[in-house]
């Protein structure tokens, strides 16, 4: 039990160290409301029936729209789990995808949920911009 502890820390801490080096070149730090160009938006979320331990992680320039049409085509609707301003969604994307390649399902923007993916949407998660997004879809 105290391995498995101590192993799970330990990815931890990597996970963040490697996050706080990431942030800077591809996460916003700055408010919500301030323009900047080349801006997207990461998004994490799963179909409100769809199996619990399956994310979907894609990019978008409006996600709510995103989410709506999503929503539109799911008839149990999304659960949302984070969003995130990016400076380069194309960028911030490719990166989420290959430190998470080990998860995902076959092919695509799907992934397995893990202990390591949820610490990384809970350090990288807009709070008031996925409370927002929630609301809106």
């Amino acid at each position: 039990m105290i391995v498995i502890f101590a192993i799970l820390a330990l990815t931890g801490l990597l996970l963040m160290a490697n996050l706080w080096v990431a942030r800077k070149r591809y996460f916003y730090t700055d408010s919500i409301g301030r323009s900047m160009r080349g801006r997207g938006y990461i998004y994490f979320f799963r179909g409100a029936r769809e199996n619990l331990l399956h994310v979907k992680i894609g990019r978008s320039t409006d996600p709510v729209a995103r989410l709506k049409a999503f929503k539109t085509a799911n008839p149990y609707g999304v659960h949302i789990y984070a969003v995130v301003r990016v400076r380069d969604p194309y960028k911030a994307e490719r990166y989420i995808h290959r430190k998470f390649a080990r998860q995902r399902l076959t092919g695509g923007e799907w992934f397995w949920w893990s202990p390591g993916l949820w610490l990384f949407m809970s350090l990288v998660r807009n709070e008031k911009l996925t409370e927002k997004t929630i609301e809106a879809v």
